[in-house]
């Protein structure tokens, strides 16, 4: 049994209970004995109940659906581990994690309030289809946001271990247009406290890619809540870089620019291929003026248009 102030939280929001059953089995299986599983019933589309019965799992139930960051949040603040490990209903962790989290912090990196580790992406058939790349064992935030950027070393939910406190000191995640890019926003906000965030480099997740991943699913308002998502990272990337003195500040607000240019490019190129030239211009009215180029993105599309037609054609 967990004890009232364990090490770790492994928290489990459920919406989808498809998976649902091998990402608690993987929390229940962990080589490590001082932790607990609090699982967020978000008016989850199957029945949670019998697995309040299970040793260390303290199940809570919304009475409304809430919105994904909202309830994170609500997670947050039921759990009572040091740290916390945001498992999604659909991935699993592998029996080691929390040991080496433990081992991590322990060893090299206690106090800090964002661990990141590595991930194994699989599809339908468990099959390793990528992995996340590795980085410095401790790295400010210039550094971090240089090598996310630049390299596109990718972030999960579920990728990080957080620290409790300091994640309630900031106010949780941010309620982003969509709840995209909130993770992001709130582990460099986390990173930002201490301007250091560490990198456990070892597969200790894996991450399942299918179509019912929450930003796999075409909407309407998608492209146009990407971009503010984005936009907002960026802003917020941009404040933080200005008040550090890192080695690399100057190449990670390049980086940053850059960074925001191409997502830009990336929405408006999806808007129109999801929907059409309504799309495009719907997206082009709502684009900000400023700093990336909405008419670079906006022929940048038709170009694409372009050339897909004409490959059609051939």
């Amino acid at each position: 049994m967990a004890s009232d102030n364990p090490r770790f939280t492994i928290l489990i929001p459920v919406v989808k209970t498809r998976y649902f059953q091998e990402a608690i089995e993987s929390a229940l299986a962990q080589n490590f004995q001082d932790y607990e599983i609090v699982v967020v019933d978000n008016k989850a589309d199957g029945d949670l109940s019998t697995w309040a019965e299970k040793p260390r799992v303290r199940l809570f139930h919304n009475e409304t659906q809430l919105a994904p960051a909202p309830n994170w949040n609500k997670g947050i603040e039921h759990s009572r581990g040091d740290y916390i490990v945001l498992l999604c209903d659909d991935d699993i962790l592998a029996p080691e994690c929390l040991a080496e989290l433990d081992a991590f912090l322990k060893g090299r990196g206690e106090g800090l309030d964002v661990v990141r580790f590595l991930r194994k992406e699989f599809g339908r058939e468990k099959l390793a289809i990528a992995y996340s790349c590795p980085g410095k064992e401790l790295e400010t935030v210039d550094e971090y946001v240089y090598f996310q950027f630049r390299f596109f070393r990718g972030q999960a939910l579920s990728d990080f271990a957080f620290s409790r406190k300091s994640a309630l000191e900031i106010g949780g995640f941010p309620s982003m247009p969509g709840c995209l890019a909130s993770d992001k926003s709130f582990v460099i906000r986390l990173a930002s406290r201490q301007n250091k965030i560490g990198n456990l480099n070892l597969p200790l997740l894996n991450y399942r890619w299918h179509g019912m991943n929450y930003t796999n699913v075409r909407r309407p308002g998608l492209y146009e809540d990407s971009l503010d998502s984005d936009f907002f990272l960026y802003n917020l990337v941009n404040q933080l870089l200005e008040k550090s003195s890192g080695d690399c500040r100057g190449l990670a607000l390049a980086e940053n620019r850059r960074h925001w240019q191409v997502r830009q490019n990336s929405h408006f190129n999806d808007a129109l291929r999801s929907f059409g030239w309504r799309g495009l211009i719907r997206i082009w009215r709502h684009a900000p003026d400023s700093p990336a180029s909405k008419t670079k993105s906006f022929w940048l599309a038709v170009a694409n248009k372009a050339r897909r037609f004409l490959k059609r054609k051939k």
